[in-house]
């Protein structure tokens, strides 16, 4: 007896037409119960990565809610700091400021009397016989 003919009996089908139609039907549930089961698959798969997801980005949250304190810290500390330099590099303007009021005619008696005995140095090095008639 051939399968078909077994598989006929079993589903007690008279002619060929309905055993046709009847493993169409199975195939096509068993398509359907193939894609079904990809889709549960994918389902899962899709789950899984986004309970990762979520897992991360709670993780993300926290690390940057930790490091934002750190940062604040950080950032209100170098706003401290640049106003006490401010404060710092005012004061030795005005000093600086102060110093040249005071000391302007030393200051450029100095820079003059340098000035000439640099220039003299040079003249006597470049011109020694010249001088020595001079101061004759």
């Amino acid at each position: 007896m051939s399968a078909k003919a077994e598989w006929a009996k079993r589903l007690n089908c008279k002619d060929d037409e309905t055993l046709e139609k009847v493993l169409r039907e199975q195939e096509e549930s068993c398509v359907l119960l193939t894609h079904s089961s990809d889709l549960l698959l994918s389902l899962h798969l899709v789950k899984k990565t986004t309970d990762q997801i979520t897992a991360f980005n709670d993780f993300s949250a926290a690390r940057y809610a930790q490091v934002q304190k750190h940062l604040e810290a950080h950032t209100r500390l170098l706003k401290e700091i640049k106003v006490d330099l401010d404060s710092a590099f005012r004061k030795i303007r005005y000093s600086e400021s102060l110093l040249v009021m005071i000391y302007r005619r030393i200051m450029w008696f100095n820079i003059d009397y340098l000035y000439l005995s640099t220039l003299k140095k040079h003249c006597q090095e470049q011109h020694p016989t010249e001088h020595e008639e001079a101061l004759e």
